[in-house]
């Protein structure tokens, strides 16, 4: 099963690392996007990440330092 886990700020993403790990240690491959891409301002994603989103059989959200417009895009795509 392919997992996308969309993160808020940068800080979420150690949060989100750690879900990947746990999930692959039971089999699920799980994409979680870089952390440069939770800074700044973005209009549209890039191939890579709109690639994994449309792979991905289930779509993670998670927010806990706060929400960006990475995954506010991640998210309404």
């Amino acid at each position: 099963m392919k997992v996308f886990i969309s993160y808020g700020e940068a800080a979420d993403q150690i949060t989100a690392l750690r879900l990947q790990a746990l999930a692959a240690a039971n089999g699920l491959t799980v994409y979680v996007p870089p952390a440069f891409t939770r800074r700044g301002t973005e209009s549209s994603l890039d191939s890579e990440r709109e690639q994994k989103l449309r792979d991905a059989e289930i779509i993670l959200g998670l927010v806990g330092a706060g929400f960006t417009e990475s995954c506010r895009l991640e998210l309404n795509a």
